[in-house]
């Protein structure tokens, strides 16, 4: 909460909505464990940062109490890419009142939830849907600003991970696919033991293409490597990439051996132990690459 000095009439535009608030001239942040507050919550300003992706918003509660949360997306160096920090307090993470959360704990889905509950108490659906599904701005009416396509694309993914993480995955099966420009449904069919050690399996989408993913315990310190017909990719560790390439073979794996999904689909089962011992390697992948993130 905060102490509400004198307050004086405004009129804030954001992506076009232009509203009336009351606006106190002094506000505390709150970044509590619970960012609590008294609904419904607006977003009165959502900003872009071209210093790789940061994305922030000021949030209004129904008692004027204002907080800022954010996405951080700022670049990061060494070629690869691990899973960024939400943050609140500040509208970027650089500034000496912002405070990063845990990656995946309690705050981080308080906020998100709360992020999303901003969105929708600013945006109606139509707006919200554009705002997902628009390829850039230019797509947008001309009251949609992209401060605020970045806030609503950012929160729904954010969400989306924390969902699929709920369900035992590291990565949504949504961003999966585009990063790999696959398409369902997915099944392995093969598996094989590689020169090195690892396993692979080859993973098809339901366009035919094949994936070779080539995994590797634990122990070995290494991370995925993917062959198509176009490209070999190979990942560290933990990074976003090899994650994505963990939920793929994860997908497939759960969709072998299933019931049928389309008239033509082949079915393609794996014996009991490939898929035992597929499974087990997965699953240790995943959890070391959590255990690091609660270093991070």
């Amino acid at each position: 909460g905060g102490v509400l000095a004198r307050r004086t009439n405004l009129l804030l535009m954001l992506s076009g909505l232009v509203f009336p608030i009351a606006r106190p001239s002094l506000v505390e942040c709150s970044d509590s464990a619970s960012l609590g507050g008294t609904p419904p919550f607006r977003v009165v300003r959502a900003t872009f940062y071209l210093d790789g992706g940061t994305t922030s918003a000021e949030i209004v509660d129904a008692a004027g109490r204002r907080t800022f949360v954010g996405f951080d997306g700022r670049t990061q160096v060494g070629g690869r890419t691990y899973p960024w920090h939400c943050f609140v307090g500040a509208p970027h993470p650089s500034e000496p009142r912002a405070r990063m959360l845990p990656l995946w704990g309690d705050e981080e889905r308080a906020m998100v939830r709360l992020a999303n509950a901003a969105i929708g108490g600013t945006l109606d659906p139509r707006q919200r849907s554009l705002l997902l599904n628009a390829r850039n701005p230019v797509d947008l009416p001309q009251e949609i600003a992209a401060g605020m396509q970045e806030l609503v694309r950012m929160a729904e993914r954010r969400r989306k991970t924390l969902e699929a993480l709920d369900h035992g995955e590291l990565m949504g099966l949504d961003a999966t696919l585009s990063w790999f420009e696959a398409k369902r449904p997915l099944r392995v069919s093969a598996v094989s033991r590689g020169l090195d050690g690892g396993t692979n399996l080859t993973v098809v989408d339901g366009r035919g293409n094949k994936f070779v993913i080539a995994l590797q315990d634990t122990g070995r310190g290494l991370g995925s490597t993917i062959t198509t017909q176009k490209y070999r990719l190979q990942f560290v560790p933990g990074c976003n990439e090899d994650r994505f390439a963990l939920t793929l073979a994860s997908a497939a794996l759960k969709g072998t051996g299933a019931a049928r999904v389309a008239p033509r689909a082949r079915r393609t089962s794996l014996a009991t132990h490939d898929r035992v011992a597929l499974e087990g390697l997965l699953e240790r992948r995943k959890a070391r690459i959590l255990r690091d993130d609660q270093a991070r």
